[in-house]
């Protein structure tokens, strides 16, 4: 999946994933109020553990190089050519 990806590509996922990792909070807050299994506080924490580390991994796939890593999965795909 490394081909083709953009950072215009690396944008939308961030914004795709903010909105699951909104969602998963809403619903945990409307499940289960702030005298559930999970505080509020506590949730909270483990979110923003969980956007801090993908933020970093995103921000580490943007800076790498992936052109060398790209051709190496492209070359292992192709067929060879017929002889």
């Amino acid at each position: 999946e490394c081909s083709g990806l953009s950072p215009n590509s690396f944008k939308q996922l961030s914004c795709q994933r903010q909105l699951i990792l909104d969602t998963l909070f809403n619903y945990m807050i409307f499940k289960h109020d702030k005298h559930g299994p999970v505080r509020f506080g506590h949730a909270l924490s483990v979110l923003w553990s969980i956007y801090e580390a993908t933020n970093s991994y995103v921000e580490s796939l943007m800076d790498m190089d992936l052109k060398p890593l790209t051709i190496e999965l492209l070359a292992n795909k192709l067929p060879e050519p017929l002889t």
